[in-house]
């Protein structure tokens, strides 16, 4: 039993020490931002940043809550610059009082998707979706 213990021990070493994939890890920047539904400010929902693989961009996703038109990462969980998808989801305001009822509230528009292309460091970009 000890000998099997012994065992099971180094190959977690092993596979710990390999790791999942380069030893060097991509620094990832803030991004911040407005958001806008035909020039007015999104109340609340969120901008999903997804490398595009298609164009090379092997960086990290995030996603970050649009709050009264805004929304901003923190640092350690932006992104690495390069090509992404945006996808952005919004929803229409609450009022206090549907808020403190739960109240769930309703899409703005279905998911806009748009092509971007972030600076390696920290980047500003505003996104304005167009009302159809």
């Amino acid at each position: 039993m000890e000998k099997l213990t012994t065992h099971l021990l180094i190959v977690c070493l092993l596979l710990t020490s390999l790791g999942c994939g380069s030893a060097e890890r991509a620094t990832k920047h803030a991004i911040s931002g407005a958001v806008t539904y035909g020039g007015d400010p999104v109340p609340s929902g969120s901008v999903r940043l997804t490398p595009d693989h298609d164009k090379g961009n092997r960086g990290p996703a995030t996603t970050i809550v649009i709050s009264e038109g805004t929304y901003q990462s923190l640092p350690d969980y932006g992104v690495v610059g390069g090509p992404y998808i945006a996808e952005i989801t919004a929803f229409e305001a609450l009022s206090a009082e549907e808020a403190e009822k739960f109240v769930t509230p309703k899409p703005l528009f279905k998911p806009f998707t748009v092509a971007v292309d972030l600076e390696a460091g920290a980047n500003v970009k505003n996104f304005d979706v167009p009302k159809k």
